[in-house]
């Protein structure tokens, strides 16, 4: 119980962890650096993407586990590592997008 429990808590912490590794970024690096010269934007975009991708990685491995633990039997497992891995899809493809640049063909003008 205790380790779904520790998982569900991270998955609802993801938000604080981001800005929690960027605020002690800022406050050990960017802070005392010239205008101009701020690094906690460039670290930023690949720390994020890993610390949003690894509880739900947990999350997923945990659902196999519990499948297998209940023989194969109880579905909603399956269901639930399903709903982990598309947390995992729409994670990676975020972070390729921040930090692979490519022109995105745009239906809307500003």
């Amino acid at each position: 119980f205790k380790d779904f429990f520790f998982a569900d808590q991270l998955g609802s912490l993801v938000l604080f962890l981001v800005c929690l590794q960027y605020t002690i970024c800022y406050y050990s690096y960017d802070a005392w650096r010239p205008e101009g010269e701020e690094q906690c934007w460039n670290v930023n975009t690949v720390l994020s993407p890993i610390l949003s991708f690894l509880p739900a990685w947990w999350r997923f491995l945990q659902c196999l586990r519990r499948y297998r633990d209940s023989q194969y039997k109880d579905r909603v497992h399956v269901h639930n590592a399903i709903k982990y891995s598309l947390t995992m899809l729409v994670t990676l493809f975020s972070g390729l997008d921040a930090n692979i640049k490519v022109p995105h063909v745009t239906f809307f003008s500003p």
